[in-house]
């Protein structure tokens, strides 16, 4: 996306807390100091947390081959270690694969 600021916490960390506060029905606050948190997401849990959730919805029968073998180069790296474009395509193939359901 051109013109696009290159702000992982807004565009990518916050995103995915939401949608993982929806997918494992979280309460406001339950998910604090967790993997799942914005902070934690940005710190170095992205791929952790979207596998997480997609096996979580998809189950473990879904082929998440190609997904796995694009995001694992991402695994565990914080988001200042990210190329911000290919972190956001990520993001997008995740969600068009958590729709799937």
């Amino acid at each position: 996306m051109e013109g696009t600021p290159k702000n992982f916490r807004g565009y990518i960390a916050f995103p995915l807390e939401v949608v993982a506060r929806r997918v494992l029905k979280l309460e406001e606050g339950e998910y604090r100091g967790t993997i799942f948190e914005a902070d934690s997401i940005e710190g170095g849990t992205f791929v952790e947390v979207m596998l997480f959730l997609l096996r979580t919805e998809l189950g473990y029968e879904a082929d998440l081959s190609e997904f796995i073998s694009i995001a694992g180069m991402y695994l565990g790296k914080p988001a200042n270690e990210m190329d911000f474009k290919k972190a956001e395509e990520l993001f997008a193939k995740f969600e068009d694969k958590i729709a799937e359901r």
